[in-house]
């Protein structure tokens, strides 16, 4: 008698299960547009953000600065007249503003989320602030001032218009009126006995009231092209404006992602590799060979973007970047007061005198609690660098509480220096 076979599979385990049913997956490398795609997400989440607007804010506020600079050095140059062949005297032909971008110690996008997040705000500073989108706010905001007295003068109109019209009521109203306090059964008596114009100065009167609900009511529009510009300093009212981006929602066309032709961004940082340099050359941002700056590319609208840098390598940015009357760098990057954290003030002042410096020179509005600033002291720099007053505009890390970009902006802070502001020692700063 031959053996029976047994010929039912055996039962396998959760884990042989799963490993079963991750050997039916192959591992697919993301594509250029895969990291588009990421890109555009990033950037629509940010776009609307606490932190974006501060930042934003903070930037509006250096461009205000350096423009009213300029104004004052046009008015204190003396006045010249160059007489051509012609014996006309031609215009004084300004050149074109232009905004350039320096970013450092940026890190690998398509390695690091923390990167892509940084990139991707990167690119909304850069469509903000080209000098084509500025310029077009600034037209749109004179439309709205425009329109908002327009329609000022017509709310004054209707009002008068109104008050004039009341004044002609029939004549047993205006002496009841004019009486002081009327009886009701007067007022029925006399609506009663002339109950057509009556009812016809009733009617009016309800017609007259509603055209001037529904004219008050188009006059105060709170969105459309008469509404007023948002407010970026307050930002518990910051409702940011709907405005065409530039850049394209559709990641598979990598030529749409281009930045604006009068923004120039360039990157240097050693750990991009040939994918980074991809993602790089489809944004339009050209990857440097160091971390140097170039005497040509300084200009009035010079942002340096270096979030999470080293304090070695801040200290040589200071050093580049000293400004000047034709070159002027706004800074986007760590809290300088926040390098005496893990230093001693003796290290601190030896080895980053500028950070020393700008800390020494101007108070920091810190958001740490009064008994931990009082634990920290910096040293007074022995070289006329204290002298320069900054400006802080500090990004409070509890605007990105709980939010996945967290850890990619906490730390943050724009700033920069005037040297065209009065000189302060730091004893006087007290």
């Amino acid at each position: 008698m031959s053996e029976s076979k047994d010929h039912s599979v055996p039962a396998l385990s959760k884990r042989q299960q799963r490993r079963q049913a991750a050997r039916k997956y192959v591992y697919r490398a993301p594509t250029l547009a895969d990291r588009l795609a990421t890109l555009s997400q990033h950037t629509a989440a940010l776009k609307h953000s606490a932190v974006a607007a501060q930042i934003r804010a903070g930037l509006d506020a250096y461009f205000e600065e350096v423009k009213l600079d300029s104004a004052e050095k046009n008015e204190s140059l003396p006045e010249t007249k160059n007489i051509n062949d012609s014996g006309a005297e031609p215009a004084l032909q300004k050149p074109a503003p232009s905004l350039r971008i320096r970013c450092l110690a940026l890190g690998s996008p398509t390695e690091s989320g923390i990167a892509m997040y940084q990139l991707a705000l990167l690119m909304l500073i850069a469509e903000w602030f080209s000098p084509s989108r500025c310029a077009a706010r600034q037209q749109e905001k004179e439309q709205n001032q425009q329109q908002q007295q327009k329609e000022e003068q017509e709310t004054k109109a209707t009002v008068e218009n109104l008050a004039k019209s009341d004044e002609d009521k029939p004549q047993g109203i205006e002496k009841i009126s004019g009486s002081g306090s009327a009886d009701p059964d007067t007022i029925a008596s006399i609506t009663s006995s002339t109950p057509g114009e009556s009812n016809s100065s009733g009617n009016s009167k309800k017609k007259k009231k509603k055209s001037k609900e529904i004219k008050l009511t188009q006059l105060t529009p709170t969105s459309g092209p008469g509404a007023p510009a948002p407010s970026y300093t307050s930002l518990s009212s910051y409702t940011p404006a709907a405005a065409p981006s530039s850049l394209s929602s559709d990641p598979n066309n990598a030529s749409a992602w281009k930045l604006p032709l009068d923004v120039a961004v360039t990157t240097y940082d050693p750990v991009f590799s040939p994918d980074d340099h991809e993602l790089f050359e489809a944004l339009g941002i050209k990857v440097s060979e160091d971390h140097g700056f170039v005497d040509a590319e300084a200009t009035a609208t010079t942002i340096v973007y270096s979030i999470h840098a080293p304090p070695f390598l801040t200290e040589s940015v200071l050093a580049a970047t000293t400004p000047s009357d034709h070159a002027r760098y706004v800074y986007i990057g760590n809290v300088l007061e926040n390098y005496g954290t893990h230093l001693s003030t003796a290290e601190l002042q030896t080895r980053y005198p500028l950070i020393n410096a700008a800390v020494v020179s101007s108070p920091f509005p810190s958001t740490r609690p009064e008994a931990r600033k009082k634990q920290q002291s910096t040293a007074e720099p022995e070289t006329d660098t204290a002298l320069v007053p900054w400006t802080w505009f500090p990004v409070p890390d509890s605007l990105s509480a709980n939010e996945p970009w967290m850890t990619a902006v906490n730390d943050l802070c724009v700033y920069w220096c005037n040297p065209h502001a009065q000189h302060k020692s730091p004893a006087s700063l007290d």
